[in-house]
């Protein structure tokens, strides 16, 4: 006789109540990153400007939700040298450069995994940040990362082969992470 058990694991998400109705989930009345993204795009086909804002909000509020969900993970105790980050870099980008575009400046990563979990965001970043910041072309990391964990978002990881983090950005769009 076979028995199978099912398990569901949760994660308490600690998000105001001002920016997302406790009984919705972290977007909103859509069911994923995916579902969401639909919607801003249509929105901004249909020009309603009022829609995007709301779509801009619930996008950033999910965003932060999310890495509040990595930060509250429990990390491995590593050695804190900065070359085992640097060493885990390979195991989450094929490459890592940064390059001059018409816009400025961009650390492009090469991008192999199409889910990332919180605790491969967690070191996933940790390695970026060992690998270039200190780079003369490195700058706002608070943007920086935002941008990472948005590339690494369900909807964006599957898709896109390389991630581009823009350092001269002083702010970002949560939904096309620009």
């Amino acid at each position: 006789m076979l028995i199978i058990v099912l398990a569901t694991i949760s994660i308490p998400i600690n998000v105001s109540a001002t920016t997302i109705n406790s009984s919705k989930g972290i977007y909103g009345t859509y069911t994923s990153f995916n579902h969401l993204y639909d919607a801003y795009q249509d929105a901004i086909k249909k020009g309603d400007t009022r829609k995007q804002e709301e779509l801009l909000a619930i996008g950033r509020s999910s965003l932060e939700a999310e890495m509040e969900i990595s930060s509250d993970i429990i990390q491995p105790q590593y050695d804190p040298d900065q070359m085992y980050w640097i060493n885990q870099f390979p195991n989450y980008f094929s490459y890592g450069r940064f390059e001059t575009r018409s816009n400025g400046i961009t650390l492009s990563l090469g991008n192999f995994k199409s889910y990332w979990s919180s605790t491969d965001k967690i070191n996933g970043w940790n390695s970026v940040y060992a690998k270039f910041a200190s780079s003369s072309n490195w700058n706002n990391t608070n943007i920086m990362k935002e941008q990472f964990y948005c590339h690494a978002r369900l909807g964006y990881a599957a898709i896109e082969a390389e991630w581009n983090l823009e350092p001269w950005r002083t702010s970002m769009n949560p939904i096309t992470c620009n």
